[in-house]
């Protein structure tokens, strides 16, 4: 699997697959055992939203992070390939949750350390 993306960059090539991605990217995460392509998005922290791409490109997901939550940044989980790490705009503790593709939704996953 070869990948080129530069953070600012509107567009990711995925061996031959071209992705343009939204304005203002500001991760992308390549999980290889369920092709797809996670970036984060948006103007700032309170605002990001989190999208997934399958192989050919076509996005299918685009996430708002759970109430009272900001995502923070992707990364990998012991369980799954890929999740997100979202922080609390309260007092809860920070967490890991995984993208479900299927149900178009985010599945609470544990602690993030």
């Amino acid at each position: 699997m070869n990948v080129d993306w530069l953070k600012g960059n509107a567009t990711i090539r995925w061996d031959d697959t071209e992705i343009t991605l939204p304005a203002c990217v500001d991760s992308v995460l390549v999980c290889s055992a369920e092709p797809r392509v996670l970036a984060l998005y948006g103007e700032s922290t309170p605002t990001l939203r989190l999208a997934a791409y399958n192989s050919s490109g076509k996005l299918v997901v685009d996430l708002s992070a759970p109430p009272n939550r900001h995502f923070y940044y992707l990364s990998h989980h012991i369980n799954h390939e890929h999740a997100v790490v979202c922080v609390s705009t309260g007092n809860e503790l920070d967490w890991f949750f995984a993208v479900d593709t299927a149900s178009q939704s985010l599945v609470s996953l544990n602690r993030a350390y």
